[in-house]
């Protein structure tokens, strides 16, 4: 599976090619799909991820090495909350593929945890 085939939209797809997601986005999908996520559940993870790059290319992170877990903080923390009875937590798609980045870079060994 490719990125036009998740993403339609060739300016949200330029955003998901530029640093410092673009030379992982190929392989980030590849993973993605293993897993066996529905189509929808993989396209809403797909735009978490390119809202958390978004996010690390406005901070000046070019590249995923430079991926420290503070970032995903700070960006997590900017995210709208949503309540359930007296628990509100983090609920967006950004939060969603922020963690998920964090997990894959890890584990990748692009970055140190």
């Amino acid at each position: 599976m490719t990125l036009e085939d998740v993403i339609r939209w060739t300016k949200v797809q330029g955003r998901a090619r530029r640093a410092p997601l673009g030379p992982h986005i190929d392989h980030i999908l590849t993973t993605i799909e293993a897993v066996g996520y529905t189509f929808g559940s993989l396209r809403g993870l797909v735009y978490g991820l390119i809202r958390f790059g978004t996010y690390l290319h406005e901070q000046g992170i070019t590249d995923l090495d430079q991926l420290r877990f503070r970032y995903v903080e700070s960006f997590v923390a900017t995210q709208p909350l949503r309540q359930f009875r007296s628990y509100r937590y983090p609920d967006s798609p950004g939060v969603r593929g922020a963690r998920y980045l964090w997990r894959y870079v890890c584990a990748a060994g692009i970055t140190e945890p």
